[in-house]
């Protein structure tokens, strides 16, 4: 039930983007207070591996530290 929520908001947000873009990305993080370290790391080196056009997410999306984490990913600007 949550998931299903949880998309329905994903595509609503996504649909207020701006058609700018063929696509629209998006970046769902989990919970768990063991996960915060793990994904602060990922994200830190899909940043650093991908080209920059690959990591401008449209929505991000978090629970529990997952929202700690997406909160701090979305104070830089895009791109």
């Amino acid at each position: 039930m949550k998931i299903g929520l949880v998309s329905v908001l994903i595509v609503l947000l996504a649909s207020s983007v701006t058609a700018t873009s063929d696509k629209c990305r998006a970046l769902v993080l989990s919970g768990g207070g063991d996960k915060g370290s793990y994904q602060a790391s990922v994200i830190s080196t899909l940043i650093d591996l991908l080209p920059a056009v690959e990591t401008q997410y449209d929505v991000i999306s978090g629970i529990s530290v997952g929202s700690l984490n997406g909160i701090t990913f979305s104070t830089f600007a895009k791109g």
